[in-house]
């Protein structure tokens, strides 16, 4: 079963009928109650209309895509019909140049539910016995031509051509972009620029491109399959030579046998590295300084009194010389800092 979708009428020069988008096959292929729906892409076809007469229509593909789908198909002016892909990834109207050339006349022989085309006399014969008649129920004489399109893009569009319509006496064209969440009319003038050159290209997008290459390397693997070689399992005798001595048993030794190589384990460094003291510790020094200081409030510094006598913050000059020493242990585990702390009288220190 296939779909057959936005039908419109069309005269070309020697040729008329109903141009429409469908997703059969192909030309050839008849829709009966035992054929499977169909997956195919929407291609553009036309039939020549013999009213009353459908088993005289004339079936012609004219658009073959590989990608994408063609849709909104109608007359663009005498020679030229229109239609909307989006082989690129994007809605666009592609135009398509017709032409038909006339192959002669065939005879069409209608009995029951077949038609014989150009039957031979045997041919009629076993259809008649087949339906049990002694005559055929019509003949009929129809015109068959060749028809050929080449498709070509007419637009490239960065939105989307969403629906287009003929209407009118004078086949005016319409289109509907989407630009965002606006949908937007257009009145269309025909390009004869355009159709005669016939330089307009639709490049596709980066979403098509990768549908393109993912679609080739389908297609070269099913081309080039990569099978390998079946291993040859049948047993083979390898002694040539008849003797009257039974034959030996192949030695088992391990000579010539060959082992795989075992990887050694690569031992992390980290679990050997220990913690080991240094002893004695080192000192070096690290600082010494001779500076004045007026310090009244606070003072780091008691006075010295030989570990007797009351603790007093400070001496009873206001200006006072300071001398300080610090030592740091070597791995800077351990810093000793000291000072003495000396009036300007020269009574009183501490420190």
């Amino acid at each position: 079963m296939y779909d057959d979708l936005d039908a419109t009428y069309v005269a070309f020069p020697n040729k008329a009928g109903i141009i429409f988008s469908s997703n059969r096959p192909d030309a050839f292929t008849k829709s009966d109650s035992t054929t499977l729906p169909s997956d195919n892409r929407y291609n553009i076809f036309l039939l020549t209309n013999f009213g009353d007469k459908p088993e005289l229509n004339q079936l012609s593909q004219l658009s073959k895509l590989k990608y994408g789908n063609a849709r909104f198909p109608m007359q663009y002016n005498v020679n030229h019909f229109t239609f909307v892909s989006d082989e690129n990834g994007i809605g666009n109207r592609y135009a398509g140049f017709f032409t038909t050339k006339a192959e002669g006349l065939d005879t069409l022989v209608l009995i029951g539910d077949d038609i014989l085309r150009n039957p031979s006399a045997l041919e009629v014969d076993s259809a008649l016995r087949v339906y049990k008649k002694t005559d055929v129920d019509s003949i009929a004489v129809v015109a068959v031509s060749s028809d050929s399109a080449y498709t070509f893009p007419l637009t490239n569009y960065q939105s989307t051509l969403g629906e287009t319509r003929i209407a009118g006496d004078n086949n005016q064209v319409s289109e509907v972009t989407r630009q965002s969440d606006e949908k937007i009319l257009y009145k269309l003038k025909i390009n004869e620029d355009v159709l005669r050159r016939r330089n307009m290209g639709a490049q596709p997008t980066e979403y098509m491109k990768k549908i393109m290459n993912e679609h080739k390397a389908k297609e070269a693997e099913l081309k080039f399959p990569d099978d390998k070689p079946v291993a040859d399992t049948a047993k083979k005798d390898d002694d040539f030579f008849q003797t009257e001595f039974a034959n030996e048993k192949k030695d088992s030794s391990v000579i010539g046998k060959v082992y795989s190589a075992e990887e050694t384990a690569n031992e992390s460094i980290l679990k050997k590295i220990k913690l080991f003291t240094y002893k004695p510790p080192k000192f070096s020094a690290d600082a010494a300084s001779a500076t004045f200081t007026n310090n009244v409030l606070i003072n780091r510094y008691q006075p010295y009194s030989g570990g007797f006598g009351p603790v007093r913050l400070n001496s009873s000059t206001p200006l006072n010389g300071l001398i300080r020493l610090g030592t740091t242990e070597l791995m800077e585990d351990v810093r000793i800092t000291g000072g003495y702390k000396i009036s300007t009288n020269l009574k009183i220190m501490s420190g």
